[in-house]
């Protein structure tokens, strides 16, 4: 009797762990909702959108808000352009509404927001991971219980606790593998494989990320395994198997031909351009960083052009092309200020425009500008809400001030080169020495607003010629307005683009970090 008895609680325990749709007609409210819902659990989410658009306008229809707010948040993953901690405080505020008190609505509405929060405010999206994870348990949907076991090791690995991290992914993934989930298997194996690179422990890496591009290739209901990919290209670039990675950029490049994935195309170009640039064929480098950033303008991603510009015009510089570097930087400034609650990479931004500027012969302009960079970086570390935050600028900082120091060396100028060292030195010890506690994100008060006109001023008193800083303003979501908080989102390129994508999340990485191969994903891919 064991026997059937083992195999009638196997069958209970799969049907529970399945999610289960309804056998309503394909083109009414509720099967394209169905459609959608398949789509977006194998990551798919930029195909799931114009369902879900179709199944909210049908539920408005039939004044059905619940489902309608259910719709309408599941369209957020594949926006290029939203404001991380704008959507967050959207979100947190749909969660106190009427319609958001039938428990799939709210539980839809967690999982959104825990994908943006996981580079924004780790802390935060521990516990929204806890939140869904629990819910999910009380309306018998285990996978998804599982998969938020998982983010919410991610989120322990950004803060840190790496015993933790591990502990949960490696639950998670195992956990998938019971239960079928053949997304979630890539996406924590992927996220596995990303943290070994993370930490230079290449070869090993390239088991768990080989294990999760095969998988998903086996898949067709999984996405592409973007965060395999690109850690299995930065583990090759690591090894120095130039060759095999560029062939595995180029596959990539050919798989996405034709796709609706713009955002992680312009991905592989970074990736590419950067393996080219490691090779010192810095024209290749250059042209691919060009087509990233062509995409990016295309698709209206501003972090995309953020990044992408910034590596652009380092590349110019490297080739002495001058005026193409200081074109580029603009470029990359300037789409920055589109979205003014993340200006985090903008002193990193205003210290390449002076390096470029100082090349150029105008050193007193240069000093300017580093001076400015150098104002922007340590407001911006002085009010982060979030550690998240405050890592990114303090990684920022190195780069500004180092960039600084060898400028006033090459004008023999020591006395100050050697004071702006131990500036840089006295605020990293003060950082270390205060404990910062994160603050969540919420409306901006009279005081953070004026924080943030006065750092866009002090942008736009560098481009003093320049119209498009008299006309930059914030993102606006479709149904407020959000005023930046003191944070500055940390959704750095990178980690955009590999925390989330991978399993059910937005294009979210690892630890933070800038370089390389930056993924500026975008919130789209939300792929593997």
């Amino acid at each position: 009797m064991l026997g059937p008895l083992l195999v009638v609680a196997g069958g209970v325990y799969y049907y529970a762990i399945t999610p289960h749709h309804s056998s309503a007609p394909p083109e009414s409210a509720e099967g394209l909702l169905d459609r959608a819902d398949t789509l977006a659990w194998g990551n798919r989410w930029a195909e799931a959108q114009l369902l879900y658009v179709r199944a909210q306008r049908l539920f408005e229809s039939k004044h059905q808000r619940s489902k309608a707010l259910y719709a309408e948040v599941s369209q957020i993953p594949p926006n290029e352009s939203v404001s991380i901690p704008g959507t967050i405080l959207r979100l947190t505020e749909d969660l106190a509404t009427p319609e958001a008190q039938d428990t799939e609505t709210k539980l839809r509405i967690l999982t959104i927001r825990g994908m943006l929060e996981i580079n924004y405010d780790a802390s935060q999206a521990r516990s929204t991971w806890h939140d869904v994870g629990a819910l999910a348990v009380s309306l018998h949907q285990y996978k998804l219980a599982t998969r938020a076991e998982g983010e919410q090791g991610i989120a322990a690995f950004i803060l840190g606790d790496t015993e933790t991290a591990k502990r949960q992914v490696l639950r998670a993934w195992g956990l998938s593998k019971v239960e079928h989930d053949p997304a979630a298997t890539v996406r924590y194996a992927s996220m596995f494989g990303a943290g070994l690179v993370q930490i230079h422990r290449y070869k090993e890496a390239l088991i768990p990320l080989n294990q999760a591009i095969k998988l998903a290739a086996a898949s067709h209901d999984v996405a592409y395994p973007t965060i395999a990919v690109y850690s299995k290209i930065d583990a090759l670039t690591g090894l120095h198997q130039y060759d095999d990675a560029l062939k595995l950029a180029n596959e990539s490049l050919a798989r996405l031909q034709g796709t609706l994935y713009e955002g992680h195309k312009s991905q592989v170009y970074i990736s590419r351009g950067s393996i080219w640039r490691d090779r010192g064929d810095w024209d290749a480098a250059i042209a691919d960083y060009e087509q990233a950033v062509a995409i990016s303008k295309h698709i209206v991603n501003y972090r995309g052009i953020t990044d992408a510009g910034g590596l652009l015009a380092r590349a110019y510089v490297h080739v002495n092309n001058l005026p193409g570097a200081l074109g580029a930087i603009n470029g990359a400034i300037e789409a920055n200020t589109k979205i003014p609650d993340e200006l985090y990479l903008v002193p990193r931004n205003l210290a390449i425009k002076a390096e470029i500027t100082d090349k150029m012969g105008h050193a007193q302009e240069a000093d300017v500008l580093y001076s400015k960079s150098v104002a922007l970086v340590d407001g911006m570390i002085q009010h982060a809400s979030t550690t998240n935050v405050q890592r990114q600028l303090l990684a920022e900082m190195s780069d500004v001030y180092s960039g600084y120091f060898a400028s006033l060396c090459a004008q023999k100028r020591y006395d100050e080169a050697l004071q702006t060292l131990e500036k840089v030195r006295g605020r990293v010890e003060t950082e270390a020495l205060e404990h910062h506690a994160n603050q969540p994100v919420h409306p901006a008060t009279p005081e953070e607003r004026e924080l943030t006109e006065l750092n866009l001023s002090l942008m736009a008193a560098c481009f003093p010629s320049s119209a498009w800083m008299k006309k930059a303003s914030p993102i606006k979501s479709s149904r407020r307005r959000f005023a930046p908080s003191k944070a500055r989102s940390v959704v750095c390129p990178r980690a955009l683009a590999s925390i989330s994508t991978l399993g059910f999340c937005p294009a979210t990485t690892f630890p933070v970090k800038t370089s390389t191969a930056t993924q500026s994903q975008s919130l789209s891919s939300m792929t593997v």
